[in-house]
């Protein structure tokens, strides 16, 4: 430690003498061989400190460190370089320099990758020997593979830059003396107390606002990424540094221990503070010592790496990383929180302590009727004369905010967090729970209010089993947010579509709703669907208990009680038969009209489905699956109503055949009337309006020019991916060859339908996780040249797999671990057996099970593509080649343990686990 302490410089500036004296060519040689003694100088120490950090796990000390061993390189080389290669006896004024470090650096901390940036300074204009020496003084640090940023520029510059600037002003906030001329550096230093610091607070605070604003939607506007920006995510160390930036700028104080004696801080904000970036400075180091790249971007293979060496491990159903991830959650929003405060404090303080009139009206009727609150500018504040804050008087802050359209204030927001512990004592107050389903229920701000409630702590104190899933991770690629953030999001847009506020986006799912009873049993199922996640067992049923333990004291009656409970136990029901199962099987129908049994279940089932969908996050939602899960509603509706399926199917054939028509209406009605002839009844029903004009399209110019293979690609822009339709002849194991041709074209299967032709073609249609390919007419030929010369080579399946060696593969993904499975069910379909893998996605997952089970001699009839995150469901109904269901048992034995194998690396992993291999029979 003594070493790393004083860097042995005094050995370093010796070691530099004795050089000169052997250096015969001071400007070639003396240079060549200082570069040598800087290099293995600053290579020792950065791994001494290295291992200093992974013994002590300092990331803060760290930091120092580095800073310090970066001081030492710049003085030592800019101290040779102007003493003995541009040695000046007697220097003027014009020779003076000052070297000073700024930014992150000027801090004085270094994370390992971050960059050394330094400001010369000068008293005027360089002169050809001060550029000497700086232009070398960069190149000795370049050659040293250091990442340097530097500027040139006198004072009167520099001021005036800072002036226009706001990264330049804010980098000098934190500029500090390396070597050089000191006497210019105080120069500098009272310029800028007088010029900015004591002149353009205000012009800084706003600036730092906006900045902040455009930084959040630039790295995404939520601290609940999967692989969220350490630095500048929403909650991250910029966040911390925006703090302090405008504490200094407009107080003058750097130290929290002032900050607390003026009022600016509290004890436990100073507290919060120093943990929470310590926590992510530690966190970034990690990830700098790990990343070659030097990311901040906390990637899942980082995040692994992270939680391991703090020392996290798997714990009651989580993973180590999702522990991590949990704690990170809760420090960036403690910094969210902060942030929000401290701004909010210093404008009011400082630039905005005025009422308006109508707010002075309004907190005066405030005042008067409750006694506790005042308003200013639209913000909820407590009554200076108030001193003691009831819980119960909590739970009106927040209720308060729904009658006037208030936001709270971020000291009395402050003032809650410090009092969340007296909410255990309402919890079964009977007002206090009628005045949450006031909120949960309201048509203005649910999501707002509970969102704010959440943040303080107040809600998981409020429903204790919501506190558990409080920053709670959900570590697939497929859920954007965790599940405290999702429910709010859902619960959001739940409003949203009352309110038609979705841009018709939703709007089928508004006309249902209108529909539905109880708005209260739907919002509330919505609020407690996900509640039980995280704890190692099945997050439905448990969450189903929960909702009839909570519901009684939410003011819910028996019956409501029950169907929450039953929503919430069944809420993965009806995407698990729209996205699994083949819905044009009337079997499949009647079986979920069981579980079902009544109008107002369904339709309640319906609307928590699509909503739960599009709170995942942005793109989730697509006309795909909205197509499914109205085509498996109105087909339930038509059984439960006892009107039976054939009238149902029949209405809406005609309905799509309509629709079509009138796209095509330049067709003849013999042409027309042909091509809607070739298709089954299922197609009409069970494809999207959209993509079957695509399709015609395609058949049609097919059939104009007389080929035998067509495809067509139409971009999600937005999604970023693509669909593609292949249009040709039919025949056995061509599903296996398309989808083999598009795994080794480079992609990854998100979605696929079967479609064939009375005619014996067959239209099959993906989506695929590439975007553009139309603008691209290189890539587009090659993509379709691999998949025709995949679907007519004489070569199997089986033979074109052994390729997908040399396609690329996930690598930071490969740290989330998704255990294979393989479910037979011959129970849900008279005609078909239904084979269900649950696996990890990768390029080829889809081809190498459909030749597999080419292989065995089965035809696929229907196949149910799904992805969520990283995890791949396909669904296949197979027939063997009499066109019947697989009975044997022995042969389900063969697929099962097949598949597996297929699925499971032979290199690491045994058969042995025989409850991945289900059969429902």
């Amino acid at each position: 430690m003594n070493e790393l302490l004083h860097f042995k410089r005094r050995k370093l500036v010796a070691k530099v003498e004795r050089l000169l004296e052997k250096t015969s060519n001071i400007n070639a040689d003396f240079r060549k061989n200082l570069l040598s003694i800087l290099n293995d100088y600053y290579s020792s120490y950065f791994k001494k400190i290295q291992k200093k950090f992974f013994s002590d796990k300092n990331g803060l000390e760290s930091g120092q460190l580095n800073s310090k061993l970066a001081d030492i390189i710049v003085l030592t080389s800019f101290e040779a370089i102007n003493k003995y290669m541009f040695p000046q006896p007697n220097p003027t004024t014009s020779d003076k320099l000052s070297i000073l470090a700024i930014g992150g650096y000027g801090r004085g901390h270094l994370s390992p990758g971050s960059d050394i940036d330094l400001l010369v300074l000068t008293p005027y204009k360089l002169i050809p020997r001060t550029e000497q020496i700086v232009e070398t003084l960069l190149y000795i640090l370049w050659d040293m593979k250091l990442k340097v940023g530097y500027s040139v520029r006198n004072i009167n510059e520099t001021i005036s830059k800072a002036k226009i600037d706001n990264t330049v002003c804010t980098s000098l906030l934190e500029a500090r003396f390396i070597v050089g001329n000191s006497q210019l550096w105080d120069s500098f230093c009272k310029d800028f107390q007088t010029k900015i610091l004591n002149t353009g607070a205000k012009k800084f605070f706003y600036a730092k606002i906006k900045e902040r604003e455009l930084r959040y939607k630039r790295m995404g506007d939520s601290q609940y990424l999967l692989e969220p920006n350490i630095k500048e995510g929403k909650g991250g160390l910029r966040d911390i540094h925006i703090i302090k930036w405008i504490i200094y700028f407009t107080y003058k104080i750097k130290d929290q221990t002032t900050c607390i004696e003026k009022g600016i801080l509290s004890e436990k904000d100073s507290r919060t503070l120093s943990e929470a970036e310590k926590f992510l400075i530690n966190i970034r180091t990690i990830m700098h010592y790990k990343s070659k790249s030097f990311s901040d971007r906390l990637t899942f293979d980082l995040q692994t790496e992270a939680a391991q060496f703090q020392g996290y491990s798997d714990k009651e159903g989580l993973r180590a990383s999702e522990l991590l991830m949990k704690q990170y959650y809760l420090h960036v929003r403690s910094i969210s929180y902060l942030s929000r405060k401290i701004l909010e404090f210093t404008e009011i303080d400082k630039f905005k302590s005025k009422k308006s009139n109508i707010n002075k009206f309004l907190s005066s009727f405030i005042k008067n009727r409750k006694g506790v609150y005042e308003i200013i500018d639209g913000k909820i504040y407590l009554q200076k004369k108030v001193k003691i804050l009831s819980p119960m008087n909590i739970i009106k802050v927040f209720h308060l905010m729904i009658d006037n359209n208030l936001i709270v204030s971020s000291s009395l927001l402050n003032l809650i967090q410090e009092n969340t512990s007296q909410i255990d004592k309402i919890k079964n107050d009977k007002k206090a729970n009628n005045l949450f389903m006031d909120i949960l229920l309201s048509q203005k701000n649910a999501e707002i209010i509970l969102r704010s409630m959440n943040e303080t702590g107040v809600l998981g104190r409020f429903i204790p089993d919501f506190g558990r899933v409080v920053a709670q991770i959900q570590h697939d690629m497929y859920h954007v947010f965790t599940v405290d953030e999702h429910t709010l999001n859902a619960i959001g847009i739940l409003r949203r579509v009352y309110n038609e506020e979705n841009n018709n986006k939703l709007s089928n799912v508004k006309k249902i709703a209108d529909k539905i009873i109880s708005r209260k049993i739907l919002t509330v199922a919505l609020f407690l669907h996900d509640i039980a996640k995280g704890r190692g067992k099945d997050h439905s049923i448990l969450g189903a208990q929960i909702a009839e333990k909570l519901c009684p004291r939410l003011g819910l009656l028996p019956d409501e009680v029950e169907t929450v409970a039953w929503l919430v136990k069944n809420h993965l029901l009806m995407s698990n038969v729209a996205f699994k199962r083949d819905i044009n099987d009337i079997e499949t129908i009647r079986n979920f009209c069981l579980e079902i049994q009544s109008i107002e279940r369904l339709r309640l089932l319906y609307v928590l489905t699509v909503v739960d969908i599009d709170a995942v996050g942005p793109n989730i939602w697509n006309s795909w699956k909205d197509n499914l899960l109205n085509t498996l509603f109105e087909e339930s509706v038509m059984i439960i109503n006892g009107g039976g399926e054939s009238k149902s199917r029949k209405i809406r054939i005609e309905q799509a055949k309509e629709v079509l028509k009138n796209k095509f209406s330049s067709w003849s009605d013999e042409k027309f009337k042909k091509h809607i002839n070739r298709f089954y009844s299922y197609y009409w029903t069970n494809v999207d309006f959209d993509v079957q004009e695509r399709h015609a399209t395609l058949i049609e110019n097919t059939d104009q020019n007389s080929e035998r293979f067509a495809i067509n690609f139409y971009s999600f822009k937005k999604r970023k991916i693509t669909e593609v339709s292949i249009y040709m002849q039919d025949h056995h194991g061509l599903f296996a060859r398309m989808s083999a041709g598009l795994a080794l074209a480079g992609t990854s299967i998100l979605d696929g339908r079967i479609v064939t032709t009375k005619d014996g073609m067959a239209i099959n249609t993906f989506l695929i996780n590439i975007s553009d390919l139309e603008n691209n007419k290189n890539r587009l030929n090659v993509f379709k040249n691999t998949i025709f010369k995949t679907v007519f080579e004489e070569r199997s399946p089986k033979d074109l797999l052994n390729e997908f060696k040399n396609v690329n593969k996930f690598s930071r993904k490969d740290v989330i671990k998704i255990e294979p499975r393989v479910l037979v069910d011959n129970f849900s379909s008279k005609t078909h057996t239904i084979v269900e893998i649950n696996a990890k996605d990768k390029i080829g997952l889809l081809s190498s099970v459909a030749a597999e089970l080419f292989i065995m001699g089965l035809q696929i009839s229907t196949a149910r593509i799904s992805t969520y995150g990283l995890r791949a469901v396909d669904v296949f109904y197979i027939q063997d080649m009499t066109g019947m269901k697989v009975t044997n048992n022995k042969k389900l034995n063969t697929i099962k343990l097949k598949l597996m194998l297929l699925l499971t690396d032979k290199e690491f992993n045994s058969l042995t686990n025989m409850k991945n291999y289900t059969v429902a029979k």
